[in-house]
């Protein structure tokens, strides 16, 4: 049976290693993985905080209307989906650490445990936080958009409206048989022209009457 799996460089690890290079080491097992709980969480809950203060930023934009272009939330969406992945089994791991009774973890580093699963807790329940305002933005950005083309296809549909007798009038001119009237009067496209203002403003005028404008 084949094993895969992946390597990647974990910060808090290489902290340690420079501490223990620098004979800075925890001095026992207990604290040493105290220490590496304190590291892996101070850097998740910088990681979380860069991702709500660029949600907010994100929201501004988008809630105020300045934005140039709307915001791509994909990439932030799978980017906290994936550490809450990490995050909620690594805060029950460490809360379960903070309830062991053994020599191993002394009442002091007990102690630490349960704050470094505490803030992990917090910080879980932060990206969760931001999942939804990510959300929220996302479902706000589709309204907008959609209310945008319905009023977009409502003015083209008035426009549509009003110039359809127009086009029905120019085509009804528009056929090469004798007989038409004013064929031969030099005022009979003044008058055409005239008679299709009269039929513009008058199809302008019955959709304020019927309050569709």
């Amino acid at each position: 049976m084949r094993l895969w799996y992946c390597r990647r460089r974990v910060f808090a690890v290489d902290d340690l290693r420079q501490a223990a290079l620098a004979n800075a080491a925890p001095p026992s097992v207990g604290a040493f993985v105290a220490a590496l709980a304190t590291g892996l969480v101070a850097r998740i809950e910088s990681t979380s905080l860069a991702l709500d203060d660029l949600a907010d930023a994100m929201g501004d934009a988008v809630y105020e209307g300045d934005a140039p272009t709307l915001p791509d939330l994909a990439p932030l969406r799978r980017q906290v989906i994936k550490l809450r992945r990490h995050v909620g089994p690594q805060t029950a791991a460490l809360h379960d650490l903070a309830r062991l009774e053994t020599a191993l973890f002394p009442r002091a580093l007990r102690a630490a445990l349960r704050d470094s699963a505490n803030r992990a807790t917090r910080t879980d329940e932060e990206l969760h936080e931001v999942r939804e305002r990510l959300t929220a933005l996302a479902d706000h950005m589709h309204m907008a958009q959609t209310t945008r083309m319905g009023r977009n296809s409502y003015v083209l549909s008035v426009i549509a409206g009003i110039f359809l007798p127009l086009g029905v009038i120019t085509g009804l001119f528009g056929v090469n048989l004798a007989g038409m009237p004013g064929a031969d009067q030099p005022w009979a496209f003044a008058a055409l022209c005239i008679a299709m203002g009269v039929i513009i403003l008058a199809g302008w005028a019955l959709l304020r009457w019927k309050r569709w404008l």
